[in-house]
């Protein structure tokens, strides 16, 4: 299956989202269908990450954690991973800025979304995963514009980090309002693709 960010329009981002959907509800059911003895065997996402960074391998964990985006649970482990990234680098004295650029990079990304949206009365993750990677890449947003105290993904320590390494940003903001438009636009697509004939079909 695709990622969210690779898709490249809203159909192409559409199709990933009802693959990703009916995928989510499958590991859920047979999770449930099977024995205690055999859920072993098959382990949600979010367990299958942390077993994957308990055994040191953080590239297989952030890799799982990013095919699951847009959903809040996957931007908190991504930005785990990231963050134990930058932790691991400054302790070792190794150039850690490329590592909290990442995180922030995460963290902005995250606040595209919102909890829910009243427009087509979903969880926000639902509009996001119809926003195609392609327009994504393509918004412009800046540290001095975005700042970091709405960013919701970020604590007090990657605050800190950031201010070392970028100063204090002029403004703080988040995606959403700075890019309200592409965010109403998508909602207004979901919602026609919703009330279309034989949409779901």
């Amino acid at each position: 299956m695709k990622n969210w960010l690779d898709t490249v329009d809203f159909e192409d981002a559409l199709a990933r989202s009802r693959e990703f959907d009916a995928s989510l509800r499958s590991q859920v059911v047979s999770g449930e269908a099977r024995r205690p003895s055999q859920k072993a065997d098959r382990v949600f996402w979010p367990e299958r990450v942390r077993e994957l960074n308990a055994q040191g391998d953080e590239a297989a964990a952030l890799e799982l954690a990013v095919r699951h985006l847009p959903l809040p649970g996957a931007f908190a482990a991504a930005a785990a991973i990231w963050r134990g990234r930058v932790r691991k680098l400054r302790r070792e004295k190794g150039d850690w800025r490329g590592a909290l650029l990442g995180l922030y990079r995460l963290a902005a990304l995250g606040s595209l979304s919102v909890p829910y949206s009243e427009a087509v009365r979903q969880p926000g993750f639902h509009v996001a995963q119809v926003i195609p990677g392609a327009v994504l890449r393509a918004l412009h947003v800046d540290y001095q514009a975005l700042g970091y105290r709405e960013l919701t993904l970020l604590q007090a320590g990657d605050v800190k980090w950031l201010v070392e390494a970028f100063g204090e940003p002029r403004e703080h903001s988040t995606v959403n309002r700075i890019h309200h438009a592409v965010w109403a636009e998508y909602e207004r697509r979901l919602l026609e693709w919703e009330w279309a004939p034989d949409s779901r079909m």
